[in-house]
């Protein structure tokens, strides 16, 4: 499984960095081999990796915590539902970036 991981408050991401956090405290969204490999062809990373200076790629960690830089992945990913109307996982992704926002925290790419 890969996730794709928000921590609900400050202290829930302090205690994600160091491998200590409760499940409770965290937004996950689980993703199959097979996701993760259609995200992939639909241009998401390589676009979030471009627009937010990040390195998001398969057997990588990567975290967007820059409130500017979670506005623009945001905006990339609702742009991908919009194109992919019949994508499933996509209003997910979105949704994971909307809670970052509303959380102050970030979105962490366990892939």
């Amino acid at each position: 499984m890969k996730w794709i991981t928000v921590p609900v408050d400050r202290e829930a991401e302090m205690l994600l960095d160091t491998d200590e956090c409760p499940d409770e405290k965290l937004a996950e969204l689980n993703l199959s081999q097979e996701e993760l490999d259609a995200l992939w062809k639909t241009g998401l990373f390589q676009e979030l990796n471009t627009a937010c200076n990040v390195l998001i790629d398969d057997f990588e960690d990567e975290k967007i915590r820059d409130k500017e830089a979670l506005a623009k992945g945001l905006k990339i990913v609702n742009h991908m539902v919009r194109i992919n109307p019949h994508d499933d996982i996509l209003p997910e992704i979105a949704t994971q970036f909307e809670k970052a926002l509303q959380f102050n925290t970030g979105v962490y790419f366990f892939f």
